[in-house]
């Protein structure tokens, strides 16, 4: 189930400017939104450069990327519990999504509203061999 939060989570993370611009709405939640005092409305008018993206809008995707990243802590505990074949698949997915998220913050500054989140080819490239060791690791340790 953490797993698939965390795949969501970052989902609704990477897409908040397309789903107000395209679908006029927004995935995160409205009682996330009133803490940080963040409307659809100002939303919209950042994701289309009419007002600067504003620190109450950071602080809140800041927020939720912790919440999100939390998940993929909880998600990365029940690996070990699947089949062995299913491991490194599930945990390379679990990796290359986490990453997803975690460039929201990194090569985004928390603006996943003019500019999506991905992870480059290059970059997936460079992650498979740590996932292969962390992999084998723990599948030695069960």
């Amino acid at each position: 189930v953490a797993l698939g939060e965390a795949f969501q989570l970052t989902n609704i993370l990477r897409d908040v400017g397309e789903d107000i611009q395209l679908r006029n709405r927004v995935y995160i939640p409205g009682s996330q939104l009133t803490q940080f005092g963040v409307a659809p409305e100002d939303i919209l008018k950042m994701s289309t450069g009419e007002v600067p993206i504003s620190d109450a809008y950071r602080r809140l995707i800041a927020s939720e990327l912790e919440r999100n990243l939390a998940r993929y802590e909880v998600a990365e505990q029940g690996i070990p519990m699947l089949p062995w074949i299913t491991q490194f698949p599930v945990r390379v997915a679990l990796e290359l999504y986490r990453e997803i998220a975690m460039s929201v913050r990194s090569r985004n500054g928390y603006d996943n509203l003019t500019q999506r989140a991905f992870v480059g080819k290059w970059s997936k490239i460079g992650l498979l061999p740590g996932i292969a060791v962390r992999a084998a690791i723990a599948s030695w340790q069960a």
